[in-house]
């Protein structure tokens, strides 16, 4: 999904940093997404999640407590839930297409009002193409190839992106994006893909 072009703004922004620092601030992000992801899914799984919870940085694998911003992320997953009451399904789901050959792991799929929803959780202030493709491509994998018996009956799926910790909204801390079906610009992306990793 990467090789998406991610526009002007992003390039202007690249350019604006330069590239070390860029990639030093992507480094910080993905740590801090790791983390959070990891208290989230303690969250799903009845776990008490506090500030003196310990989870692993993947970039030197020791286990650190919650930064103040990783906590506010972790509060804003927990306000979303407990204002729009998602029933949860499955969350942590690996998935694999041997008919478009990707594998991903989804964030979460719950119901909200009786309608079906891939959720993946983002900490990014923006929302980039790629991440619409991404959530396409898990719609397809579990429409064409259900990772389990208890998926094979549903028809359809909605897909958001939650942004947590949104800085943007002022009255609540996070943003839901639905994303409309963009399957084609993900095969499209997968083919510059093959063409550079063949």
């Amino acid at each position: 999904c990467g090789k998406y072009p991610k526009g002007v703004e992003f390039y202007k922004w690249l350019a604006s940093k330069g590239w070390d620092e860029s990639q030093a601030i992507k480094e910080a992000a993905g740590v801090k997404g790791t983390k959070v992801h990891l208290a989230i899914t303690d969250i799903l799984n009845g776990y008490e999640v506090t500030i003196n919870s310990k989870y692993p940085n993947p970039k030197t694998g020791v286990e650190e407590e919650l930064t103040l911003e990783e906590c506010d992320v972790v509060l804003s997953f927990i306000d979303w839930r407990d204002k729009i009451k998602p029933e949860s399904v499955a969350w942590d789901l690996t998935i694999f297409s041997d008919k478009y050959n990707f594998a991903g792991t989804i964030d979460y799929i719950c119901k909200i009002d009786g309608e079906y929803y891939i959720v993946d959780f983002k900490t990014s202030p923006n929302i980039w193409t790629e991440y619409e493709l991404q959530v396409n491509a898990y719609k397809q994998g579990m429409l064409t190839q259900p990772p389990d018996e208890m998926f094979k009956d549903i028809k359809d799926y909605k897909m958001m992106i939650l942004q947590l910790n949104y800085k943007k909204n002022k009255t609540k801390k996070y943003k839901e994006t639905i994303i409309d079906d963009k399957f084609h610009l993900f095969l499209s992306a997968r083919e510059i893909w093959a063409n550079e990793h063949d």
